[in-house]
């Protein structure tokens, strides 16, 4: 039997939800995505039809919430630190 997948995020247009997926999925989470076909046609990002939703599995919501958290929080950005190019070590 296929475990039921749970709604875990609500983004503006497809491309932002397919960015939550990715990120949730490069921690080992199944995730899929949705957005009424009208949305996707057309390019809405807003309202009803551009509203597109993240679904993980009910057995992932508990990780995927605390990495969403996490993701929201800026805990994923990367340093501030200076990055040397290849000119600089000459």
């Amino acid at each position: 039997m296929t475990e039921k997948y749970i709604p875990i995020y609500s983004a503006n247009g497809i491309n932002n939800a397919i960015l939550i997926k990715n990120l949730l999925v490069s921690f080992n989470i199944p995730a899929e995505t949705y957005q009424e076909s009208a949305g996707i046609t057309y390019g809405i990002v807003s309202g009803p039809l551009g509203q597109a939703l993240v679904y993980v599995p009910a057995s992932h919501l508990e990780d995927a919430n605390a990495i969403i958290r996490a993701y929201e929080n800026n805990e994923f950005a990367a340093p501030d630190e200076k990055i040397e190019s290849s000119e600089d070590s000459d």
